[in-house]
């Protein structure tokens, strides 16, 4: 018994870890969309404008979470959660899996949004040679949550024409990220919640 709430503890400092990473990234990102407003707001409607390929992929990216379950998994399905004592402690983990699941539902609204819509009209406002540019720095994008992570060597800028359209795009994405992000930030502080109380149970 023992044991098993040692393993499921240790998951659970990891997904907190792992979740508290992905906030982050989401702040980072937040910052990079509303540089590109800003840059869009400052030029007039039909205007072409120079902008960093590196920050307009900022528009593309979506951070997600995948935090370690296996533990708590098998510990719920073993039944052992009712000889647990705390029943605040019980009610965490028992709703932890759903948690989890509605953790990634704004993440996946964020992503369906983007690819239906963000990505073919910024390849439509791109030159073909400037969207690759902007693609060639996702790997950047989902390395983002590690500190050791860097921008590609070489950063070029790419021709973006500011319309209504474009902008008002960006604009939904960053609003559906900062709702995506408030949902990982309430998840990240009830594994935090569930993994404290699991260390005063088990010291």
């Amino acid at each position: 018994m023992h044991e098993g709430l040692t393993s499921v503890v240790e998951e659970l400092d990891r997904a907190e870890q792992h979740v508290a990473a992905r906030v982050v990234a989401y702040d980072r990102v937040d910052g990079y969309l509303a540089a590109v407003l800003d840059l869009l707001g400052a030029e007039g409607d039909g205007s072409v404008f120079a902008i960093p390929d590196t920050l307009m992929a900022a528009v593309l990216y979506t951070p997600t979470i995948d935090p370690p379950t296996g533990a708590l998994d098998a510990f719920l399905k073993s039944g052992l959660l009712a000889s647990i004592a705390n029943p605040e402690l019980r009610d965490h983990l028992a709703a932890l899996p759903s948690r989890y699941e509605d953790g990634g539902d704004d993440e996946r609204d964020a992503l369906g949004y983007t690819f239906a819509t963000v990505r073919p009209l910024l390849e439509r406002s791109l030159f073909a040679q400037e969207f690759t540019a902007v693609l060639g720095q996702m790997d950047h994008y989902w390395n983002l949550f590690r500190p050791s992570s860097s921008w590609n060597t070489t950063v070029s800028t790419v021709r973006l024409r500011a319309t209504p359209e474009i902008h008002n795009a960006i604009a939904s994405r960053l609003q559906m990220l900062r709702t995506a992000r408030g949902e990982v930030e309430a998840l990240r502080k009830v594994i935090g919640d569930a993994a404290a109380m699991f260390h005063e149970t088990l010291h």
